[in-house]
């Protein structure tokens, strides 16, 4: 806008001006008059030209950014409607795909469930099949029909808890977890919701290890999840071990995830804290931590009854690996809060006010109440601080080399597998000086039998611990270790007959390899043969081999070989003794004897003196000589007392057609698994107990029932033959 000279500008001039014009004459007017234009108005005119100019450049550059802004405005509501109808394309391809891979997965699913439910009501006939064909050869085939109506538990054997329709889970053979937990509760030596102590909620002031509980608990809870599949185990387990492993006076400690890993018979605790070894085993875990889902849900709860007795059924298993351990611990937690429950057994009537009437010892279950992850976490670490909360020590010597894990515990001796010089070897060895003449025993038996001809199938013994004079009668140490390193026999690990039948040729050879030796093997069953890789034999490098535990895990099974174990109930063909072999291996003869002398004290008393009939080729022996001869090692560690036993009464010859009698009740059993379900080894002996009958009720069905009554007669025979026993066992394939 154009503006004016102020008036005090032109005051001079035009005072000037007038005082001219009044000293000047009227012709001087009009040139005094151009000259006032000339200064005054032109200079108004120019700067007025100059100003309007001016704007109308300024209006042309804003007419020009507007024109650029709406230009601007226009290719951004372009490119966002590119955008839109991209993103619509995507959404509508990415629809499309999903729809495509659900109908696809959908179809798979089904598939999938047609070819299932085909295999499954295929494998129910045949084991239908077979039931009919076995109640066909065998009389008594009650238990048979409740198998032919469980078929479906047969068809998964690996799995012990299993889910129903209605998605409750229910235990084979017995009560659900749930039940097991209300009934523990109803003890009256079972606490809950007991008071952590003090010490466990108590605040320590700053110290590296009070740092380390704030970090390993902080990283816990973040590491919580809705659902039990989005855990990040391998975190887990790096917090826990940063957490237990610094434990004083504890040995090595490792923490392990094995939540896919049934070692535990058959069980799968999620995370376990475990001593002296570094690969999971049931005889070395200090204490098992279960992981659940967190979240407000009746579906998060933490305290429920079904996990309060899955931590149970840990610390139950347990306690019966690891005897001699008084105290067992199992922590539940879903990463925020958690529950500490506390097992201890051994616990003598009268020692408490709380008494139980299931037995000379009761156990006592305390569960703690909920507190948060770190409270729980450092009452557990407190109580694994106490020699009772932690698994026997193992006693090996150090010739045997680095243990990797423990195979079995039992309260004579430990068998566990160890590295020796960059191979792996098979280690037992005796837990007291009690027992030390037994592994003797079976040390000089395993010597006898080897040489440069020994068949694969018996052990190699790779060294021993027994000094090398002889004049030592009794070692202070007894120790030996043999290879290969194997795995329990299953029928469900060998891919056809063949396979199967030639491990079963190989204890054959060795049973016979055995008895040209002079010696009876008196305990020839499932648990005393392993099988391994032929491509993997005596010398197993320090690559791993297959976890026992683990029957369904594939390993090549189209090598597997079969080896005979266990000599520690051997002894010489013939030679007058008492029966200390295995009780499911136990001579028929010798089991009718055993009711005779068992049915009275009077018929006892008249056994000892002859008036008593026996079977032919058996004598008894109650003399009090006769029992101070009596060697407890070679007793099974399932016999209460010598004393007692009926097999303590009665002396026969140890026979080679026993082994191979024992052989054939081998092959029975490992084809029809469910034959001795549920059996109670250590009745057998027991006059007129349900075992003895219904194993001597077998017994007479094998006699007289194809295919089996000829491989009893070749047995009773003591046929060597090979090639006529497997032309017995190929008829086996039928079944």
């Amino acid at each position: 806008m154009f503006v004016p000279p102020r008036n005090d500008e032109f005051r001079p001039i035009i005072k000037e001006t007038l005082d001219f014009l009044a000293k000047s004459p009227s012709d001087f007017h009009e040139i005094l008059l151009e000259r006032l234009v000339s200064k005054v108005t032109e200079p108004l005119i120019t700067q007025f030209t100059n100003r309007c100019a001016q704007l109308e450049l300024d209006l042309v550059n804003k007419r020009a950014q507007s024109a650029q802004l709406e230009l601007d405005l226009a290719n951004q509501r372009a490119q966002r409607a590119q955008l839109e109808l991209d993103l619509a394309n995507q959404r509508a391809q990415l629809e499309l795909g999903c729809e495509r891979k659900l109908q696809t997965m959908k179809f798979d699913l089904h598939n999938r469930h047609a070819a299932s439910v085909n295999e499954h009501q295929t494998r129910i006939m045949e084991l239908n099949a077979k039931v009919a064909l076995y109640a066909k050869n065998f009389s008594d085939f009650k238990m048979l029909r409740t198998v032919a109506e469980a078929i479906d538990d047969q068809l998964q054997p690996g799995h012990y808890y299993q889910a129903s329709a209605n998605r409750t889970t229910r235990h084979i053979g017995s009560v659900t977890r749930a039940k097991a937990w209300a009934r523990a509760i109803d003890d009256p030596n079972t606490t809950v919701d007991a008071e952590t102590p003090a010490g466990a909620r108590l605040v320590l002031p700053s110290s590296p290890r009070s740092e380390l509980e704030i970090r390993v608990s902080e990283g816990m809870m973040r590491l919580a999840c809705a659902e039990e599949i989005q855990i990040d185990y391998p975190l887990v387990v790096s917090l826990l071990t940063d957490y237990f492993a610094a434990q004083p006076n504890c040995g090595n400690t490792y923490v392990i995830d094995t939540h896919r890993q049934r070692f535990l018979d058959d069980r799968a605790p999620d995370i376990v804290i475990q001593r002296h070894t570094s690969s999971p085993d049931k005889f070395n875990v200090a204490a098992v931590i279960d992981l659940k889902a967190f979240g407000n849900t009746a579906n998060h709860k933490l305290g429920t009854y079904d996990n309060f007795g899955q931590i149970l059924d840990y610390l139950t298993l347990l306690s019966g690996a690891q005897e001699g351990r008084s105290v067992f611990l199992g922590l539940l937690t879903n990463l925020r809060d958690a529950y500490l429950l506390k097992f201890s057994t051994g616990i003598l009537k009268g020692r408490s006010r709380r008494t139980s009437i299931r037995g000379a010892h009761t156990s006592k279950l305390v569960q703690y109440r909920k507190v948060p992850l770190h409270v729980a976490l450092k009452h557990l670490y407190m109580e694994l601080t106490s020699p009772e909360a932690n698994p026997p020590n193992p006693c090996f010597s150090e010739a045997a080399g680095t243990l990797v894990r423990v195979l079995q515990r039992h309260k004579k001796s430990v068998v566990a597998v160890f590295r020796r010089e960059e191979t792996r070897v098979v280690v037992k060895t005796a837990l007291e000086s009690l027992w030390i003449p037994g592994i003797v025993n079976e040390i000089s038996l395993l010597h006898s039998l080897q040489g440069p001809n020994k068949p694969t199938s018996i052990p190699t013994l790779i060294y021993d611990t027994l000094p090398p004079d002889a004049n030592v009668n009794v070692p202070i140490t007894a120790e030996f270790g043999i290879k290969p390193v194997g795995r329990p026999i299953y029928l469900e690990l060998f891919p056809d007959s063949a396979s199967f039948l030639r491990c079963l040729e190989d204890i054959l050879t060795a049973l016979q390899w055995v008895h040209d030796h002079g010696i009876v093997h008196r305990d020839v069953r499932g648990d005393n043969i392993i099988i391994y890789q032929q491509d993997h034999p005596a010398t197993v490098t320090t690559s791993p081999e297959p976890d026992p535990m683990e029957k369904s895990k594939p390993y090549n099974p189209k090598k597997w070989r079969g080896v005979l174990i266990d000599f520690d109930r051997a002894t010489t063909i013939g030679k007058e003794c008492l029966y200390e072999g295995g009780y499911i291996c136990c001579p028929v003869e010798l089991l009718r004897v055993c009711t005779q002398v068992s049915s009275s004290d009077e018929e006892m008393a008249d056994a000892s003196s002859g008036s008593t009939d026996v079977a032919p080729g058996y004598t008894t022996d109650t003399s009090a000589e006769s029992f101070d001869n009596i060697t407890a090692l070679d007793v099974s560690v399932e016999v209460q007392d010598v004393d007692s036993s009926p097999l303590s009464h009665v002396l026969y010859a140890p026979q080679k057609s026993h082994d191979y009698l024992a052989f054939v009740l081998l092959v029975n059993t490992l084809i029809f698994p469910f034959t001795l379900q549920g059996y109670s080894y250590n009745r057998v002996e027991m006059a007129n107990s349900k075992e003895q009958k219904r194993l001597l009720r077998l017994w007479d069905a094998l006699k007289v029932n194809e295919p089996w009554k000829k491989m009893v007669a070749a047995a009773e025979d003591t046929e060597t033959d090979l090639g006529e026993w497997r032309k017995m066992l190929g008829m086996l394939q039928w079944l």
